[in-house]
């Protein structure tokens, strides 16, 4: 007999707004062999502006198919010169139920090829540059092209090299700090053409004698563990100069161990005797110390350092013949991190000088690492034309676009933390200055992505420094007394160390006191709930002394 039957479904039917992308232009600026590109770009285009539409990026076919192991940071995707791959995008609607892959093709046929290179030399004889000068490194050089403004540094042997400029006229040109040095004349270069050899030369108007010497924490310090200073002396003047370097460290609390070059121990003191210290030649030595165990040192406890150079009768800047360090022990750190060598504060009086920076990073894979790449945004509120940098672990070049700054420790071959623990960290030391019309209350922040090899970016720390009123006689010991919770609302609570009296002053950003309290016990609830939400600087004052901490109040 016959049978029949009845039934219903669904045929959903779904859209999918977009098209194949254009080959997308990959230049390589710097000449090293590696492309970093921002494949996110390539979005608009490829979804037509709709909203609703997913897209990832992978590296293979079949994988963009599958929808498995997309690209973990197509922001800052890196190429090899020697063979651009074909990438892949897959495009899906937010239901799912459609999909497309497109491929993703780089081209490389707008690249000028334009380059810009030479040596920064110094007349130190007066006589005109020749092989007999001495090079002018860590010297900035820029190009200006239409809205285009790149800077790149000399390296120890003064040479540089701008890359990748448009067809047209370009203006090169070096500048100097300060009025010690006259900068020689920009030069202009028409491209299209080869790369253009340009040379410059620096010369003095009148001799000034000017070192420095600065100690900075190359990792951090931390309870029976060894701990490393980069201690760093430049020629800021326009005169060879010889003489002798001394750090003086806390016995009670650290034991030398070594350093390169060696240096002499006496006491608590170590010496160094330098010669023929060139213009513009910066030298470092990195010192290495061992951190006692508590009850000795704690988290917490500070170590005082003070670095010295001679001669200083003559000198021109006798204030930066001395460098002082209180460097706080911590529990635990991270090995990919920056630092501020200045701190969390500052005042007025001290927001004319630069702020140093230190990069520290770690491979810490079982692999060495053949590249590393340091990228940070300067702070909107610092001068940028005042960036110098001043020490590495190895040999790298730096290039500043804007408020965008990039190191690059090319051919670095960085050990891996599973293979070689000591040779696995590297470092960077730079240092700018808050503009001339920094004020109370401004904050100076800065945090890195580090990137190593092709591997996604390691996000830093982000560290703060903040111009904050004079407080008169400071006790910078950060155990002072303790804030808690910070962020706070209401209610905010002070834990006082070795004292149960004393006076609690909170002002504005402004140095305007919004609070005042007599505490009477060494651990106190202030009340808070009169505030509105925003900064504020807590200080305590006890025994002739006093300290200063940030407050944020939600």
């Amino acid at each position: 007999g016959e049978c029949s039957a009845d039934d219903s479904f669904t045929i959903t039917i779904g859209t999918l707004f977009a098209v194949a992308p254009t080959p997308m232009q990959a230049c390589d600026n710097d000449g090293d062999g590696i492309i970093i590109v921002d494949l996110t770009t390539k979005i608009p285009e490829i979804t037509l502006g709709n909203s609703g539409v997913i897209v990832t990026f992978h590296q293979t076919n079949s994988s963009a198919q599958a929808g498995a192991n997309p690209i973990a940071n197509p922001s800052n995707y890196v190429l090899e010169i020697a063979a651009p791959p074909v990438l892949f995008v897959r495009v899906t609607n937010v239901s799912g139920l459609c999909q497309e892959v497109y491929p993703l093709v780089f081209d490389d046929s707008g690249c000028t090829g334009n380059f810009v290179s030479g040596t920064v030399t110094y007349d130190l004889d007066n006589n005109g540059c020749t092989e007999n000068d001495v090079p002018a490194s860590f010297v900035a050089v820029s190009y200006t092209q239409g809205n285009t403004y790149v800077t790149t540094f000399t390296d120890a042997n003064g040479n540089y090299m701008l890359q990748n400029m448009e067809d047209g006229d370009v203006e090169v040109f070096v500048q100097t700090s300060g009025t010690v040095f006259t900068a020689p004349s920009p030069q202009t270069i028409t491209f299209p053409g080869n790369g253009e050899n340009t040379n410059f030369c620096i010369t003095a108007p009148n001799p000034v004698t000017d070192i420095s010497v600065s100690v900075t924490p190359i990792t951090q310090a931390r309870p029976g563990f060894a701990v490393s200073y980069s201690l760093v002396f430049q020629n800021l003047g326009t005169t060879q100069a010889s003489g002798n370097i001394s750090l003086t460290f806390p016995t009670q609390f650290m034991t030398f161990t070594q350093s390169a070059p060696a240096m002499v121990q006496s006491g608590n003191a170590l010496t160094y005797n330098y010669t023929n210290l060139m213009p513009f030649e910066t030298r470092t030595i990195v010192i290495d110390f061992m951190v006692m165990q508590p009850p000795t040192v704690n988290s917490g406890t500070v170590l005082p350092l003070v670095a010295s150079i001679n001669p200083v009768s003559g000198d021109a800047n006798p204030s930066n013949n001395t460098n002082t360090l209180n460097h706080i022990v911590v529990n635990s750190y991270d090995p990919n991190d920056i630092d501020v060598r200045e701190g969390e504060f500052i005042t007025m009086a001290q927001a004319g000088d630069y702020l140093h920076y230190t990069v520290r990073f770690q491979n810490t894979g079982d692999a060495s690492a053949t590249f590393v790449r340091v990228e940070t945004t300067l702070d909107a509120d610092l001068d940028w034309n005042t960036l110098q940098p001043i020490s590495s672990s190895h040999d790298f070049t730096t290039i500043r676009q804007g408020s965008a700054l990039t190191f690059k420790f090319d051919d670095i071959n960085l050990a891996g933390e599973q293979v070689n623990e000591p040779e696995s960290h590297g470092y960077v030391i730079y240092r700018i200055k808050p503009k001339a019309t920094a004020a109370l209350g401004d904050v100076f922040s800065a945090s890195v992505n580090i990137f190593f090899d092709f591997n996604a970016q390691v996000a830093t720390n982000v560290v703060t420094t903040t111009i904050v009123p004079p407080m008169g006689n400071k006790d910078f010991k950060a155990d002072m007394f303790t804030v808690y919770p910070n962020p706070a609302s209401a209610n905010v609570n002070l834990q006082l160390a070795n004292t149960a009296t004393a006076d609690v002053v909170v002002t504005d950003v402004l140095g305007n006191t919004v609070l005042h309290s007599k505490l009477q016990s060494a651990d106190t609830n202030l009340d808070i709930s009169n505030l509105n939400s925003g900064m504020y600087f807590i200080t305590v004052y006890a025994e002739g002394k006093s300290i200063t901490k940030k407050l944020m109040v939600k």
